[in-house]
């Protein structure tokens, strides 16, 4: 069996072809895993009992939410297909659920693989957000106990 390496699978997830709007979703991407990153260090320096905690979340959701709109507008553009206003509102409200049935729209068959890489890379802004807020923790000598949250 052969194993492959951190470079051909990076390469397969963003495309090498960065030219420009595939390389302006590129960069949305890299912001995203960024942006989490830091909305993990937010969380873990602020923590769930401050009283400043829903503003901060607030914030940080409609930066995501901003960030993941300039990506599928950019992607429409790319497959040349008019995102409706509709179609703009349930990406905003419902992504989770709404974004599989934008990519049957741009990519017909092909979906599946793109349903299945955005659920990864879902999963790993979560991981980014984990690890952010496990650093912050960690340096500010808080414990890294789950159940001292809840």
């Amino acid at each position: 069996m052969r194993i492959l390496r951190a470079p051909v699978i990076i390469s397969y997830v963003i495309q090498t072809d960065t030219t420009g709007i595939q390389r302006d979703k590129n960069e949305t991407l890299g912001i995203l895993l960024a942006f989490y990153f830091l909305k993990g260090i937010g969380d873990g320096l602020i923590g769930v009992k401050a009283g400043i905690y829903p503003l901060f979340w607030l914030a940080a959701m409609i930066c995501g939410v901003v960030f993941m709109m300039r990506w599928f507008v950019l992607d429409a553009r790319q497959h040349k297909y008019t995102i409706s206003k509709a179609m703009t509102i349930m990406l905003v409200a419902f992504a989770l659920f709404t974004a599989p049935f934008y990519f049957l729209n741009t990519r017909g068959k092909g979906a599946w693989r793109t349903i299945l890489w955005s659920f990864l890379f879902l999963l790993g802004c979560g991981f980014f957000a984990a690890c952010g807020e496990a650093l912050a923790l960690v340096l500010t000598g808080q414990s890294l106990d789950v159940m001292q949250t809840l």
